[in-house]
C-alpha cells in the first residue's frame, strides 16, 4: 500500500483546503485524529443511555414505527441482502433554523426521544459544525453552509458471520416462493465481479446464472473473476457490502466501535482497513465530491470476521457515519 493512502490531520489543521490538499497529493483517506467533538459525539450516539439508546434496544416493532414506505435513505432501516447489505440504521439529517438557530430534523422519530431536547441540539450543533468544518477544509472555494445539511446514519451489524447468516435466514423463511426468487437474483448481483459487475450487465448476468445449462457457465465465469485481488478475501472473512463508491453525499465521514466488522479500501492491488474507532473520523471522496473536486472517489467495502471474536471486550459492532448533503435533497419538510 502506498505510505500516504491514509493521511492524518489534527484539528489545528483544519483549514480552507487542507483536506483537498492531501487527497491530491495522493491520499484515499484522510483521518481526523484527536478532535474531541468526535468523542463527545461518539458517546452520545453509541452510548445506551443517551441519544442512541432507544434505537439501540427497540424491538423490529419500534423500528417499523420510525420507518419510511419505499425510503431507504432516511428513518429506521432493516436491510439484510446476502453479499449487498447486512445492517439496521438510523438515519436522519440535520440542519440549523436560521430565525431560531435550533437544529431542524429530518425525520422526526417516535419513541421517548421524539422531542429532541436541549443535549441533543448540543449534539446536533457538535456534529454540523465538525461536518462543515471538514467540508470547508475538503473545497478550496467558499462554502455556503445553508445550502447543505448534515445527515448522521447509526448502523449497527451482528457480532459475526454466522449471526449475519441467521438473519438472512430468518428473513428469507418468513417470505414467499416468489419473494425467494428475487432474493436469489438480489445475491447473484451483488456478487457478480470482474466483467459482470458492469452495471449493464449484472441484473441480466443474475437472471441468467439461473438458466439451467447457460447459469452453470455464468457462474464458473463469475468465480474465476472472484479469484482477482479485487473481490477476493481471506476464508475467515465474509464480504457484507462488496466493492463500491459512495453517492449521494458529498463526503463520507467514518467513525464507530467495532471488533468484527471492517471498513477497507482498495489501493496500488490491494485491500487496506480504514481506521474506524470513536477517537479516528476516516474521511473519504465521494462520486459527488469527485464530479465536484476533480478527486477520484475512494473504493471501498464492508467485511466482518466469520467467527465471533474471543475476548473479554463486548463492541456493539456499531458505525456512526457522517456526512455533508445538499438541503434539496430533504424535499418540502
Amino acid at each position: 500500500m502506498h505510505v500516504d493512502a491514509i493521511d492524518y490531520i489534527q484539528p489545528s489543521e483544519l483549514g480552507a483546503g487542507e483536506i483537498l490538499r492531501r487527497f491530491r497529493g495522493g491520499a484515499q483517506v484522510v483521518c481526523l485524529h484527536n478532535d474531541d467533538r468526535l468523542l463527545e459525539i461518539c458517546s452520545a450516539f453509541l452510548d445506551d443511555a443517551s441519544i442512541g439508546s432507544d434505537f439501540w434496544n427497540d424491538s423490529v416493532f419500534d423500528l417499523a414505527q420510525n420507518h419510511i414506505a419505499g425510503e431507504t435513505n432516511f428513518g429506521d432501516v432493516l436491510r439484510f441482502v446476502p453479499g449487498d447489505y447486512g445492517h439496521l440504521a438510523r438515519k436522519f439529517a440535520c440542519y440549523p433554523d436560521p430565525d431560531t438557530g435550533q437544529f431542524v430534523v429530518y425525520p422526526p422519530f417516535y419513541g421517548k426521544d421524539k422531542s429532541w431536547v436541549l443535549v441533543q441540539q448540543k449534539i446536533f450543533k457538535l456534529a454540523w459544525n465538525l461536518a462543515i468544518e471538514v467540508a470547508q477544509s475538503a473545497t478550496s472555494e467558499p462554502l455556503d453552509p445553508n445550502d447543505y445539511a448534515v445527515k448522521i446514519e447509526l448502523l449497527k451489524y451482528p457480532s459475526s458471520a454466522d449471526e449475519l447468516q441467521k438473519l438472512f435466514d430468518l428473513i428469507s423463511d418468513s417470505t414467499g416462493r416468489w419473494s425467494k426468487w428475487g432474493q436469489k437474483i438480489d445475491f447473484a448481483v451483488a456478487t457478480a465481479c470482474g466483467l459482470f459487475r458492469n452495471r449493464l450487465i449484472k441484473h441480466p448476468y443474475a437472471l441468467a446464472s439461473h438458466v439451467p445449462f447457460i447459469g452453470g457457465i455464468l457462474r464458473s465465469l463469475n468465480d474465476r473473476f472472484r479469484r482477482s485481488r479485487y473481490h477476493s478475501i481471506s476464508n475467515q472473512r465474509m464480504i457484507v457490502g462488496p466493492p463500491h463508491k459512495d453517492g449521494h453525499r458529498y463526503l463520507t465521514m467514518l467513525a464507530g466501535e467495532r471488533s468484527a466488522m471492517t471498513t477497507e479500501f482498495f489501493c496500488d492491488g490491494a485491500w487496506a482497513r480504514m481506521p474506524v474507532n470513536p477517537t479516528t473520523l476516516a474521511i473519504f471522496p465521494t462520486k459527488v465530491y469527485e464530479r465536484s473536486a476533480g478527486v477520484p472517489a475512494t473504493v471501498h467495502r464492508y467485511a466482518i470476521d466469520r467467527e465471533k471474536v474471543n475476548s473479554s471486550y463486548s463492541s456493539k459492532n456499531v458505525t456512526v457515519l457522517i456526512g455533508v448533503i445538499s438541503r434539496d435533497q430533504l424535499g418540502a419538510l
